[in-house]
Parts: C-alpha cells; structure tokens; sequence
C-alpha cells in the first residue's frame, strides 16, 4: 500500500494475504475504522474467518478506530496464522481494542503481534477463548504472543489474555486501565516474560478507579504461568501510600467470585522487580515458587491467602526491602534464604507466622547473586500492639461479564 488514508469498515479476509506498506512509502498507509453504533462481534475493521490454512500479516501500518466498543483486526471462527508487525493502532473510544484473538477450528493456529505500538481503548490485545456451562476449556482456544510492544492509555487492561495460551515478552506498559497492566487470566500455559510495566498514583478510570495490578494471572485445569525477569513500577503514591492499589504480581483467585473451573494456578514468578506497591507478590489459591525477586517499597513484601483452596508460596533467594510489614497469611510455605533489609532478619513479623517459614535467612542482599550463601539465626521480634498488621483490601465480586461472552474477565 502507498501511503495514504484508507477506510476499513468489516472488511472480510478468507483467504491468505499480506497487507503491508509500499517499500518506498513515504509514510505508512493510515487504515480508519468507524464502528458506529454498533460493537464487537458485529464491527470489525478486518474479520479474518475461513482461513484454514495460511497467514493472514499486516506490517508498517497506521491503524485509526472510533466508536462504539471498535475491533481494528479480528481473528476468530477459522484462521491458521496471524501476523501483526510494526503497526501502530489508535483507538479513540474508551472502549475499543486494536487486536482479537478468538477460539479457532485450526489445530496450531496462533496470533502475533510484534513491535507494534497501541494506544487508548478498553485493551490494546485482547486474547479469549470460550467455556462450556461447566468452566471446561472448549477446543480450539487461541494461542495469542505478544512481543517487544508499547501499550498506552486503557480503561480496562494494557494486554487482556483469558482462556488462552501465550507468550507475553518485552513489551512496554503504562497507563493502564483499573484491572491492570496484564492479565493472564482463567488460562492455559501462558509465560510472562521481560516486560516493563509502570503504574501512576495519580491515573484514575473507569468511574475513578485507581489501578489495581501491575500484573495479574490465574488459570484454568492444567494452565499455570511462568512470570520471569519483569519490572513493575509505582510511581507516585495514592491513598493507600503506595502507587499499585493491591499487587504489583497478583497470582491466583484475586476475587471470591468463583468463575467456573477456576483452579488453583500453578506459577513460576522468578527474577521480577517490584518497586511501590501495596503488596509485592500476593497469591490467593495458587501454588508459587520462585527465585531471585526484589521487592521494595510495599506494605506487605509478600502475601498468602487460602481463600477456597489451598494455597503454597515457596519463594527464596530474594531481596525484600522497605516494607511496613515483610509477610502474611497462611499460604507462606518456604521463604528461607531471603533478604529482608536487616541482617537480624525480617521485622515486623506477624504472630501467626512460624519462624521456620523465613529461617534461615540471608545476612546480606541475595537476589541474582549464586555465591551467596544464608544463615542468619531468628531474631526478628512480632508485631507489637503499636505496630499491627494491614487489613487486607476486601476480596469480595467484582460485578463484570459472564466467561462465556468477548468481555474482558475482571477476575
């Protein structure tokens, strides 16, 4: 394509095909989509459906949508491959997204999007595939990647990946909507890897909602999560103190509404960053392990609750520093070999944590340093009745859409 200003307003594609700017585009082409009154699944700016087999690619394009609730690129129905590279989406309305990737009736088929940049909207990704009555994946469930990304400016979720599997790696992510940065939610095997989130105090949205996760994960019968070598940042401090509302990595049932077949999440959360948030790591029905985190400046470092199932947190060899209170709940398995700022260990640790569960620990930062061994003896005196432990934020529904619709899962 030359460069340019081209409407797309449901726009079929059945066959394979490659769009992309001319080699000696000056600019690249601008495709505009309005969806008037309407809203997904009845507009799209492209509908990719009856492919089986083949790729569908757009590459160095300029994507413009408006209206209500805008799909720019839509893959569902039948479709093999899907590429989006190095294209920029532009949503206008609150509640849009630049791309969907849908259930499809091709074994190995995928979405990816690489180096693309989106901005504004409900999500810029969108990954969802569909359940029967029972919460049972229905065959066909969209694998969706996410790479090397910018997102921007939603009132929902920078990435939105539910009943899906995926890669989600090196993407850049800020001001995000009210539920998060990205959420992997009720999926399959899905990994998280190397991305840079950033969470603003002061970003309020959908009816004045702060945000809440920095990154948020839970899955479905046989799904878990790896979530390696990120960075979640709060910047500034909302009311509670602290930039991130709840958790700056959220792994598990993050409300009791229980979604159906939602089980405990099985999640690797290794070599992250967390800076500013309430709580550092929480995980709620979800079995955790991991190493080599660095948490400072939070409430609570880490957190453990066994809502409706049991939950387990083994996490050692990481730093958590600046906290009001180190670590809570019941959940908390091994958090030996860690170090908790103090070469006396962790303070301020709540009466009902056993000392086992932190002992022994590191006299020295431990993070991303193998030679370092641990041994500090107990030590760290309980709370007092001058210092007690947060109540934790209310887990109770949070009103949203049935699974089984192309709604964003607020769980």
């Amino acid at each position: 394509m030359c460069s340019g200003t081209f409407t797309a307003d449901n726009v079929e594609i059945t066959k394979p095909v490659t769009i992309e700017a001319a080699p000696d585009a000056a600019t690249p082409p601008v495709i505009q989509h309005n969806a008037g009154e309407s809203s997904f699944p009845n507009t799209n700016g492209f509908l990719i459906d009856a492919v089986g087999s083949g790729t569908v690619a757009f590459r160095r394009l300029s994507f413009v949508s408006t209206g209500t609730r805008p799909f720019m690129i839509s893959a569902r129905g039948t479709y093999d491959q899907v590429v989006i590279d190095s294209c920029d989406f532009t949503i206008t309305s609150s509640n849009g997204t630049g791309v969907f990737g849908g259930s499809s009736t091709v074994e190995g088929s995928r979405v990816v999007v690489s180096h693309s940049s989106f901005t504004g909207g409900e999500s810029g990704v969108f990954a969802s595939g569909d359940q029967d009555e029972s919460g049972n994946l229905l065959p066909g469930a969209p694998h969706v990647d996410v790479l090397q990304s910018t997102f921007h400016d939603f009132t929902f979720s920078g990435i939105q990946h539910q009943l899906a599997s995926g890669l989600i790696s090196g993407n850049t992510i800020s001001a995000c909507g009210s539920f998060g940065c990205i959420r992997a939610v009720l999926d399959g095997q899905v990994e998280v890897r190397n991305n840079s989130v950033t969470v603003e105090a002061d970003r309020l949205v959908l009816n004045a909602q702060r945000i809440r996760w920095g990154i948020a994960a839970s899955a479905l019968p046989g799904g878990g999560h790896v979530i390696v070598g990120n960075t979640v940042t709060g910047v500034g401090a909302g009311p509670t103190g602290y930039a991130i509302q709840g958790a700056a990595i959220g792994v598990g049932r993050i409300t009791t509404a229980v979604a159906p077949g939602e089980v405990v999440d099985n999640a690797t959360v290794s070599g992250n960053t967390i800076v500013n948030a309430d709580t550092g790591i929480s995980a709620h029905d979800a079995v955790v392990t991991g190493t080599d985190n660095v948490i400072t400046e939070t409430l609570m470092g880490i957190s453990a609750v066994s809502v409706l199932l049991t939950t387990s947190v083994t996490l050692n060899r990481s730093d958590v520093t600046s906290y009001v209170v180190p670590m809570d709940g019941a959940g908390l398995s091994d958090l030996t070999c860690n170090w908790w700022g103090n070469t006396a260990g962790p303070q301020n640790v709540p009466v009902g944590v056993p000392a086992g569960v932190f002992t022994p620990f590191a006299t020295a930062p431990i993070a991303n340093n193998p030679g370092l061994t641990c041994g500090g003896a107990l030590g760290a005196p309980p709370i007092n009745g001058s210092l007690t432990a947060p109540l934790r934020p209310s887990l109770g529904g949070t009103p949203g859409a049935a699974v089984t619709g192309k709604e964003p899962l607020p769980l």
